[in-house]
C-alpha cells in the first residue's frame, strides 16, 4: 500500500508491478480501479495471463486508486498437472474452469478421477470426482485437488525374451 509516482502512460499492471503485486492474501481476480470516488473498472489478472485479455487494464490518471481486496476462495492443485499450485476462484467457477487455469494434465495423469480433500467446518472430507461427468462440480475455499498417476499396466502387450536379436 502507498502512493506511487508513475509515468503518464502507466496502466493497472504497471502500478501493480511498481507496488510489488498482490500479496498471498490479495486477490488476483477482482482488482478495483477507483476514479473520482467511484468504481471505474475491475481487472482480472487471470484473464490477462490465460487469455491475453487486457479488459480492465486501463491507463491510469492522477488520483486514481487501485484496491486489491483479500481473496475470496483459493484451492490447491497437486500431482500430475502442468502447473501445480494455488488458484483463486471466483464465485460460480467450477472444476472445468480450474483445469483451464492449471493448463491441463501431464501425459501420465489419471484424468478419470480427481481426489478432493475438503474441510467441512467440523472435519476433513475426502471424495473423488470425475471431471468429464461432473464438469460443474463446485469447489470451495481450502479444497486440495490431487491428480494421481496412471497405473503401470499395459493393454495389448506381448513380451519376447531369450535368445532373440531384438527382445
Amino acid at each position: 500500500p502507498g502512493t506511487y509516482a508513475l509515468s503518464a502512460l502507466s496502466t493497472v499492471l504497471n502500478a501493480l508491478y511498481a507496488s510489488g503485486g498482490p500479496t498471498k492474501k490479495g486477490t488476483f481476480r477482482n482488482i478495483k480501479i477507483i476514479r473520482d470516488g467511484k468504481l471505474y473498472k475491475t481487472f482480472d489478472i487471470y484473464k490477462y495471463l490465460i487469455n491475453g485479455s487486457e479488459k480492465g487494464n486501463v491507463l491510469l490518471q492522477d488520483q486514481d486508486v487501485i484496491i486489491v481486496s483479500p481473496y475470496i476462495s483459493k484451492v490447491e492443485v497437486l500431482g500430475y498437472v502442468k502447473r501445480p499450485g494455488t488458484y483463486e476462484l471466483k464465485k460460480g467457477e467450477t472444476i472445468k474452469d480450474l483445469i483451464k487455469y492449471f493448463s491441463g494434465f501431464k501425459s501420465f495423469a489419471y484424468q478419470n478421477r480427481l481426489l478432493v480433500n475438503r474441510v467441512t467446518g467440523k472435519q476433513r472430507e475426502v471424495s473423488e470426482i470425475q471431471p468429464k461427468k461432473q464438469p460443474n462440480f463446485a469447489l470451495k475455499n481450502g479444497d486440495i485437488i490431487t491428480v494421481g498417476k496412471i497405473i503401470n499396466r499395459y493393454k495389448n502387450r506381448v513380451s519376447i525374451a531369450g535368445a532373440v536379436y531384438r527382445p
